[in-house]
């Protein structure tokens, strides 16, 4: 029997079944699926009103995958003879499979109103709760359901969704009280294993999760599945060996499966070996010609060498060799386009994505950055928060009922922390003064480096390091010193819902007078002239981001422009650069004395302020000239979603933008424009002076 229905056994005959109903059940039972069929249709033909065949021919089509025949029979069956819970039993069971939720939960309702103590009803009831996202009922039905003798497989099936409700819950300690207590009961059962081990794996429990993976293997070697998500998890770990390691092994014992090589593609593309992830794409194909996971990744890994137009292309035949199981390539597909400023085109394909799939939140959560890039500005932050749930926003501090959702909260402490990066976290602070405004006290934890800076501007606030604690993870000590949390990203959203609540000057950082005095003494020694601060990379630099970087040997003509001392804001080791241009070119780019550009972000903030212009890629630094109010021509992605649609920056209007189209616009372009409107900038100033 298909896993789903009641077993013939479980069977009553309420009417006295006909030898000819006992022979078709008897084939049925048997597995011989087609005969029997053709048996209950015979005796339909007589008595279209014989429930228990109606009910067993219903369970037939389930297990032959014809839910719609399954289901009208099995209704059937249940409108003849209303007073036999089995019928129902199946009919939700069947409804359940079928995704029809709504209607499951009503009809094992209906079971356990006539049998309230009906083991199974419960648990497929926790089954269907736990899909329409009723956590707690579901997880009431599927405690009562192991407490009074669910067996065996349905166990296991409920412990697993016991699991899947603490990760959505986002629960660590009760999910691992929850492990505990299933691998104590089935320590055997590999499949209970591996159930265990993904959902910790879901939670980021990654070390708790190995020796799960391992025991599962150990148990049942031929079991699959635990060596490829166990790869998955030594590559999150960024162990790159192992996951091999173990890849390989399973390869060894079944070569011949496409996901292992799709597994160790993914390891490659983690590791950034992007050609040798390509390479196991196309072991995938000899297998399986119309692998759309293969196709997929071969795109992803294109994309991630810059390749964009090639990407598409792999991409697109992912859709079109599978296109019923492509949203993940749909996905891929919009947030390529979407890299080389396509937000319009990245929009339409991203909804494709949600019709197929509308609770995947990475899709979600891309569709909101694409949404602000083409000035979609409210539809876009109503979708923000999909940036956690996605994981693809850090750091993920839920605060389970403490959200802060923006409306004004004078008697209320709230404490706003950081979201990811430092250029972010700038970003987003020019909205912390209009906050400010709307709570009693307001709590900022920020990184380190931005303390100082931030607790100058704001000194009616508290502004700490960032403790990464919360009431949700269980690393919370005592009680909170505030009322309501939110982070930065979101509580921005709240004050900047439209381009007109953007001000035309807002609230600038506030440098430390003592360092930007240190600071223009220092300048004033390089002798007179205007100070341009000049930043031409990241830290990180890959196929794509180089896109969007330049050298410094690239700013050349530039840095011959007579009378303008140049200044280094580069902060992460500019000075090989510096020297090659000063050796090959003759031209002298300035370090300035006492400060670490990439820690002290003071000092940082003090230097770049006294600048009088910046040229930046769309980095931190650029940011940092935004937010002390520098002007600033800052080169970045066609539509980058710090843009909100617009030409500039609304969250920092001294920032000047030059959107750069990968294969389309060629770094000479940018780089020319950047001249000349920086050269005619410095024209003005001297002019003023």
């Amino acid at each position: 029997m298909a896993t789903g229905a009641s077993s013939l056994s479980d069977t009553p005959d309420s009417g006295g079944p006909s030898a000819q109903f006992n022979r078709a059940a008897k084939l049925h039972q048997q597995g011989h699926l087609d005969t029997a069929a053709r048996r209950y249709a015979g005796i339909l033909a007589e008595n279209p009103s014989h429930a228990p065949t109606l009910h067993m021919l219903g369970i037939l089509k389930h297990q032959q995958n014809d839910n719609e025949a399954a289901l009208t029979l099995l209704e059937r069956a249940a409108r003849t003879d209303g007073t036999n819970p089995l019928y129902l039993l199946n009919l939700g069971i069947v409804q359940l499979a079928a995704g029809l939720l709504e209607q499951s939960c009503e009809t094992l309702t209906a079971v356990l109103e006539r049998a309230p103590d009906h083991t199974e009803a419960r648990f497929r009831r926790g089954i269907a709760l736990n899909q329409r996202g009723m956590l707690d009922e579901a997880e009431a039905d599927l405690r009562a359901a192991l407490e009074s003798g669910l067996k065996d497989h349905n166990a296991v099936t409920a412990y697993g969704a016991l699991m899947d409700i603490e990760v959505k819950r986002e629960q660590a300690l009760p999910l691992k009280e929850i492990v505990e207590e299933a691998v104590k009961r089935f320590p055997r059962d590999s499949r209970l294993l591996h159930i265990s081990a993904d959902a910790l794996r879901r939670m980021e429990q990654f070390r708790d999760a190995i020796p799960l993976y391992e025991k599962a293997i150990e148990l049942d070697p031929a079991f699959i599945a635990p060596y490829c998500n166990l790869g998955v998890t030594y590559s999150a770990l960024k162990e790159f060996d192992k996951s091999r390691d173990v890849l390989k092994r399973a390869i060894r014992r079944r070569g011949d499966i496409p996901v292992l090589y799709n597994s160790l593609a993914s390891t490659e593309y983690a590791a950034d070996n992007y050609q040798d992830a390509v390479d196991q794409c196309e072991r995938v194909l000899e297998i399986d010609p119309d692998n759309s996971e293969a196709y997929n990744m071969i795109g992803r890994a294109l994309a991630a060498s810059g390749m964009y137009e090639d990407a598409i292309a792999a991409y697109r035949k992912a859709i079109d060799v599978n296109p019923d199981n492509a949203t993940a390539a749909i996905v891929n597909l919009g947030s390529t386009l979407h890299s080389i400023g396509l937000a319009d085109q990245a929009v339409d394909w991203y909804q494709v994505a949600l019709s197929r799939e509308p609770g995947l939140d990475l899709a979600y959560w891309n569709l909101s950055l694409s949404l602000l890039a083409i000035g979609k500005i409210e539809e876009g932050w109503d979708l923000y928060s999909y940036g956690f749930t996605s994981r693809q926003r850090n750091p993920y501090r839920p605060f389970p009922g403490m959200l802060w959702d923006g409306a004004p909260a004078p008697d209320k402490t709230v404490m706003v922390w950081r979201e990811q990066g430092i250029g972010d976290d700038l970003r987003f602070s020019s909205a912390f003064h209009d906050i400010e405004k709307r709570v009693g006290k307001l709590i900022i934890e920020t990184d380190a480096r931005l303390v100082p800076l931030y607790q100058r501007t704001w000194p009616d606030a508290l502004v700490r390091a960032e403790t990464r604690t919360s009431t949700g993870l269980g690393n919370m000590e005592g009680d909170p010193d505030f009322d309501l949390a939110v982070p930065a990203g979101l509580a921005a959203s709240y004050v900047r819902r439209t381009l007109n609540d953007f001000p035309a000057e807002p609230g600038h950082l506030v440098p430390c007078p003592e360092r930007a005095a240190a600071f223009a003494t220092w300048l004033e020694t390089l002798g007179p002239g205007p100070k341009i601060g000049l930043s031409w990379r990241s830290r990180l630099r890959t196929a794509v981001r180089n896109y969007y970087y330049t050298d410094l040997a690239d700013w050349l003509d530039l840095l011959r422009t007579e009378g303008v001392h140049f200044i280094n804001l580069q902060y992460d080791g500019a000075g090989e650069d510096i020297a090659a241009l000063r050796k090959e070119h003759g031209l002298i780019v300035h370090e300035a004395p006492d400060v670490d550009l990439m820690n002290d972000l003071d000092g940082a903030a003090a230097l770049t302020r006294l600048m009088d212009a910046v040229v930046s890629t769309c980095t931190s630094v650029a940011d940092m000239a935004g937010a002390v109010g520098a002007p600033t021509f800052m080169y970045t992605m066609q539509r980058h979603q710090c843009m909100l649609g617009q030409n500039g920056v609304p969250w920092a209007p001294s920032i000047r933008a030059y959107g750069i189209h990968p294969g389309f616009t060629h770094k000479n372009e940018f780089v020319s424009a950047i001249t000349q409107d920086c050269r005619a900038f410095i024209a003005g100033l001297e002019k003023d002076v």
